[in-house]
């Protein structure tokens, strides 16, 4: 049987809910149609609350969960195991918990930033891509028109100093090796199937590594139908080398001025074959 403890009650015998001025201790099962509390409610036990409002939680309008200690959680699943904010002393904070993401929104029920269930960031989309020529996916998302897709980052400082984008390599805790690519900027487009690479610009070690030791070269590749290779690097003692292809110069790109053949061939060596030149109007 069910009891009821309280220090006063008043109304108790009029038509409508009783008014329970010092708080209300209930133990066992009770089935209560209305309650009205001026003082605490203290259940003890198990209890199923359906279809509750709730105003003025405090006299500030706030919940606290201050009981409980490390782990005590809200959670909106049955038993408690997912879909939940904790409290985790360790982080010195909450965790927040969506077992299959986590979605924000604004101005109204616009979805604008997601945590899907394999922990990427997406902006603009609900969804993510999973299917890039480089990466196939990426941590990190912004879809949508050029104001949504863009991502911009901006120094505000008074001085010289500006912002960075970094791309990094380690092998482990170890020192990377020669011809490790360490970042790269890749330019894919959407072939009707997939993403395809079209273009990609790499960071490529080019030395052994010691300590404060490490050359770089950047290294341009280029695709051509389903083919993509290297054609351009820019070496770390700033020399310009070719893989493959041939220079193509228009007439008014480059000018020797006012030269004999003889005069140009004694400033170029080549070891490979001849240097054609066309001295009609001083072009190379």
């Amino acid at each position: 049987m069910s009891r009821i403890r309280t220090n006063l009650i008043t109304n108790r015998m009029a038509n409508g809910a009783p008014t329970v001025s010092n708080g209300l201790i209930i133990s066992g099962v009770t089935t209560v149609t209305t309650l009205d509390l001026n003082g605490d409610l203290d259940v003890d036990g198990h209890t199923n609350l359906d279809n509750v409002s709730i105003s003025g939680i405090s006299s500030t309008g706030n919940i606290y969960i201050t009981t409980g200690g490390d782990g005590r959680k809200l959670s909106f699943a049955g038993d408690g195991s997912s879909h939940y904010i904790k409290m985790d002393h360790t982080l010195n904070g909450p965790i927040i918990n969506g077992y299959g993401g986590i979605a924000f929104e604004t101005n109204g029920t616009n979805e604008r930033l997601r945590i899907d269930s394999s922990g990427r960031l997406v902006v603009g989309s609900t969804s993510a891509f999973n299917n890039f020529g480089f990466t196939t996916s990426a941590a990190i998302q912004a879809v949508g028109a050029y104001n949504v897709g863009s991502i911009a980052s901006v120094n505000n400082e008074a001085n010289g100093n500006t912002c960075a984008y970094t791309s990094a390599k380690i092998r482990g805790t170890n020192a990377v090796n020669n011809g490790d690519v360490v970042g790269s900027h890749a330019f894919d487009g959407y072939d009707g199937g997939t993403f395809r690479t079209i273009a990609r610009i790499d960071g490529v070690v080019s030395s052994s590594v010691s300590s404060n030791s490490i050359s770089g070269d950047l290294a341009f590749r280029t695709r051509t139908g389903s083919t993509q290779s290297e054609v351009l690097r820019i070496t770390g003692d700033g020399k310009l080398t070719m893989s493959s292809g041939t220079v193509e110069l228009q007439s008014h790109m480059v000018r020797v001025g006012n030269r004999t053949t003889s005069q140009i061939n004694a400033g170029v060596s080549t070891s490979t074959g001849a240097l054609l030149l066309d001295t009609t109007e001083n072009n190379l």
